[in-house]
């Protein structure tokens, strides 16, 4: 892992989350996020409508994330579809959130729990060495892989997302 502090930038999005999350129970419409994150939970929420089928409940995985990521997708989507997992590696302790649905923050290996999602929203370049994914999170049942606001070259190391997801 690389030596960006994902703790220090998700205790600031707690606040925000917040904020949305109240927002967001006493309006129709989602709170307004300035600059593009609008658009990305619109791409983040057509990813999941797209897993629709007869299964019950979806597992997804919004690897390297925060609450604020998931705190506004209330008014886009039926979250009550979805169970929601926010993989934090510098997190303390594992942290529940059930208002208004379901997340749980943590930090333990991934390999044996199967994903019908995984999000990776500006965090695979972060990630000193890519195959490091690869032994925590087994792909092979995946159904869908959404990479969003995440910038990728082929001519820098350690950037080939291809090679983590196949």
């Amino acid at each position: 892992m690389s030596k960006y502090s994902w703790s220090h930038y998700n205790k600031n999005n707690l606040i925000l989350a917040k904020k949305m999350l109240s927002y967001n129970l006493k309006h129709k419409i989602n709170f307004f996020e300035n600059g593009l994150y609008n658009h990305v939970r619109d791409i983040f929420s057509i990813s999941l409508l797209l897993l629709r089928g007869n299964k019950k409940k979806f597992n997804i995985l919004d690897y390297g994330s925060n609450i604020a990521c998931l705190s506004n997708i209330q008014s886009k989507i039926s979250t009550n579809l979805y169970n929601f997992f926010i993989f934090d590696p510098f997190i303390k302790r594992e942290m529940y959130f059930n208002r208004p649905f379901k997340i749980k923050i943590f930090n333990k290996s991934l390999y044996k729990k199967t994903f019908d999602m995984i999000n990776f929203g500006s965090s695979v370049q972060y990630i000193d060495n890519l195959n490091e994914i690869k032994k925590n999170i087994n792909f092979s049942k995946v159904k869908i892989i959404c990479i969003t606001h995440t910038p990728i070259t082929f001519k820098k190391k350690n950037t080939d997302v291809y090679n983590l997801i196949t």
